[in-house]
């Protein structure tokens, strides 16, 4: 069956201010490139549905959204507080019928659609991507960039079961989500000032053609 595809936003950031609407690249910013993704991803026939879930309050992200004529559903203002539960959070998701899910992060504009159509054939799923550590008790001659790799959520999407999460507050109260690998350079994310100056760059630089990332 296929999923209901859930994209989700609200303008308030705890860590970078205004991170979704500030101008990266000319008028372009990190929810109009959500804004197209969601109607290229819809329009493909790969999902049920889908809307992108905002707050009447974020009077800007929904003006942008009834522009770009996005499907949009209205979420409460307790689902865009700081620590709100993950059922409050997809509390919106109350209305909708399908029986899974698939929630994709609105922070990750290198992310390929490829990715999003895999991680929507496992009802249950989650992103890493592999970093590599090396632990400071490691002896100086071992030491190499390559030795240690460890894999890490990568928080690009989550595909889970509706009526699972509305009633435990879990995304997998149940059973473990299947693990869909990301490489490192398609989960940039925008969490920090930095992250925001990195997009910008390899936005224009991916423009120019000076640079092909190869994504």
């Amino acid at each position: 069956m296929k999923p209901y595809l859930l994209f989700s936003a609200r303008q308030t950031s705890s860590r970078v201010a205004q991170k979704l609407i500030r101008p990266l690249m000319g008028a372009d910013c990190l929810f109009s490139i959500y804004l197209r993704r969601l109607k290229r991803l819809l329009a493909t026939g790969w999902f049920c549905d889908g809307a992108v879930a905002l707050c009447p309050a974020d009077k800007h992200l929904w003006t942008m959204a009834e522009q770009a004529g996005a499907p949009v559903l209205e979420r409460d203002l307790a689902s865009i507080e700081k620590g709100a539960p993950l059922n409050v959070i997809f509390g919106v998701l109350k209305s909708v019928e399908a029986d899974n899910v698939l929630w994709v992060n609105a922070c990750q504009p290198f992310l390929p659609d490829s990715r999003i159509f895999t991680a929507s054939q496992h009802p249950r799923c989650t992103a890493y991507t592999t970093r590599s550590f090396v632990p400071v008790e490691t002896p100086s001659s071992e030491v190499r960039s390559d030795k240690f790799k460890t894999r890490v959520y990568a928080n690009s999407f989550h595909g889970f079961a509706r009526r699972e999460l509305l009633s435990s507050g879990q995304y997998w109260p149940n059973e473990k989500p299947e693990l869909v690998p990301v490489p490192p350079a398609q989960c940039i994310d925008a969490d920090e000032e930095l992250d925001m100056e990195i997009i910008a760059a390899l936005m224009r630089y991916r423009l120019s053609g000076e640079v092909n990332l190869s994504w």
